[in-house]
């Protein structure tokens, strides 16, 4: 059975990932290592990874171009190592997200608490999740503020490798996916292909198999339709149900404490952490 309150656990959290993407002291510190733009994402996405195959990559991706793998994946790991791209992520964290969670005391501490052990049930049950399994098998942090964005970082991909199982399951492959989410979250339809570098040529087919399975209207400017909205929210729907084992510790009280936790704190590090105006990473 759907619970609701699952999908809110780490939803608030965007600006605590966002942290160690977007936030001036995260890009300062992967610039030291000489990393700029995507090729920075990239590098902290993966470097639990390491230097894996670039396939290997887009599969636990999913959604991101040839393209993108190309400018942001070639020559990364010839230059530094997974072990710098992590210290620099902790230093930029330490100067960022370390004086907001020392500030918000004992609501960064409780939800960090709560988080970690959602975050350790879910590493019982790592199959079929490759991305949450290698973020799983580094070790945790010690500092508080880097537990908070380990295990947000766990309970993100654990969410995102069970999503993207059932969008394999569903036959929907990745631009197709990406438009239907985007119409489906009430985003211009390119929102989430162009950040991921498809160009709209290339999401012209996608976008033409959408209509002819009725999730998306006919026109130069799509929408989606009620049929394409039940089978975008039976995704979401299923999403929760295979994100539910990392929080059945928790009573539903405990989960509603958890979201509202989530929201303190991550509004808290969006407002004084991420620059205003910065998109948070999907």
């Amino acid at each position: 059975m759907v619970n609701p309150l699952v999908r809110q656990a780490i939803a608030p959290l965007r600006s605590v990932y966002a942290s160690s993407i977007a936030a001036p002291t995260a890009v300062e510190a992967r610039a030291s290592l000489g990393l700029s733009g995507m090729q920075g994402y990239y590098a902290v996405r993966t470097l639990a990874l390491g230097a894996v195959p670039q396939l290997v990559v887009q599969s636990l991706f999913y959604g991101h171009s040839p393209a993108f793998y190309a400018n942001a994946g070639t020559g990364v790991w010839d230059k530094i190592t997974p072990e710098q791209v992590l210290q620099a992520t902790h230093d930029g964290l330490d100067r960022s997200l370390g004086p907001v969670y020392e500030g918000l005391g004992d609501p960064a501490r409780e939800l960090t608490v709560m988080l970690r052990a959602a975050a350790e049930r879910a590493s019982t049950r790592p199959e079929g999740r490759g991305l949450f399994a290698a973020n799983a098998s580094l070790p945790w942090p010690e500092k508080g503020h880097h537990q908070l964005w380990h295990a947000h970082v766990l309970l993100r991909e654990w969410r995102g490798d069970g999503h993207n199982g059932i969008l394999v399951a569903e036959g929907i492959p990745a631009r197709e996916a990406l438009l239907l989410h985007a119409a489906w979250a009430g985003m211009p339809l390119f929102a989430i292909t162009g950040s991921r570098q498809w160009t709209e040529v290339e999401c012209a087919p996608a976008i033409a198999t959408l209509q002819a399975k009725g999730w998306l209207t006919e026109g130069d400017t799509p929408t989606i339709t009620d049929e394409g909205r039940r089978v975008r929210d039976a995704i979401e729907d299923a999403t929760d149900d295979v994100d539910a084992f990392a929080y059945e510790s928790f009573s539903e009280a405990d989960l509603q404490h958890l979201g509202e936790l989530a929201v303190i704190v991550g509004a808290e590090v969006g407002a004084k952490v991420v620059q205003p105006g910065t998109p948070p990473p999907r």
